[in-house]
């Protein structure tokens, strides 16, 4: 059984699709998301969630970075610090959803997946090289990471909020899924172990997150302009 069995067989055959490319275009997209959000931010201060989110998708920007300057950095400082980047930006976005439905969740809880995520990465990487398995730790990591935030948004989200967090919660299914169908996506590994160059199937998942992730984005949107929604209802109502 072949992944994404809906792309047509002539599409596969004629379609040139490189992850170096497909990097560039997730930076492009995290940097503009990043700078929209800060303006959001800049006009809702109070709102604490959405600086967590913010910050997170700021530190998801410079992970792009990372990735896609890799052939122009050492390549352990590009794997490590780079995807650093992406556990800490996961890190925050939990914290942020915990904050937005009011539950109290400790640094260290999701700061331990990052810590066990970073230590395998390490380890396939100094001892053991295996592009591959660094490929599923990443997918796992961010498999655990969505279905916490899935689980705090149907379970805590608010009574009179709760279509946003439904929403919320698909969108994060989404990324759910799509990481889920890259564990066992076939992997085209070349000599030198570059992420870069891991074959047509990788790079059209990078296509896949950089839609899911937009989605994400309209999703957390959502959250705040519904609970701000509510709060109004509030004060009218108190009014």
């Amino acid at each position: 059984m072949q992944p994404y069995p809906f792309i047509p067989e002539a599409l596969k055959q004629s379609m040139h699709l490189d992850t170096e490319s497909v990097a560039i275009i997730g930076f492009i997209q995290s940097c503009s998301i990043a700078l929209g959000f800060s303006l959001i931010t800049l006009l809702f201060p109070k709102q604490t969630a959405l600086k967590y989110w913010t910050t997170s998708l700021w530190l998801t920007t410079v992970g792009e970075a990372f990735l896609g300057l890799r052939a122009h950095l050492p390549e352990a400082f590009s794997v490590m610090v780079g995807n650093s980047f992406f556990a800490l930006a996961n890190v925050l976005m939990v914290l942020g959803v915990a904050r937005h439905v009011r539950q109290s969740t400790p640094l260290w809880k999701p700061f331990i997946i990052a810590v066990l995520m970073m230590s395998g990465f390490a380890l396939y990487f100094f001892i053991w090289p295996d592009i591959v398995v660094r490929i599923q730790l990443f997918s796992l990591g961010t498999i655990t990471w969505d279905i916490w935030i899935i689980w705090l948004l149907l379970k805590y989200g608010p009574i009179d909020a709760r279509l946003s967090c439904r929403l919320a919660a698909g969108a994060f299914g989404l990324d759910t899924l799509n990481f889920i169908i890259r564990l066992v996506l076939p992997i085209s590994v070349s000599s030198d172990q570059d992420i870069l160059f891991t074959g047509t199937y990788l790079a059209f998942s990078h296509i896949v997150s950089i839609i899911v992730m937009l989605t994400i984005c309209f999703a957390l949107l959502l959250l705040i302009f519904e609970k701000l929604m509510v709060d109004l209802r509030k004060q009218a109502h108190t009014d």
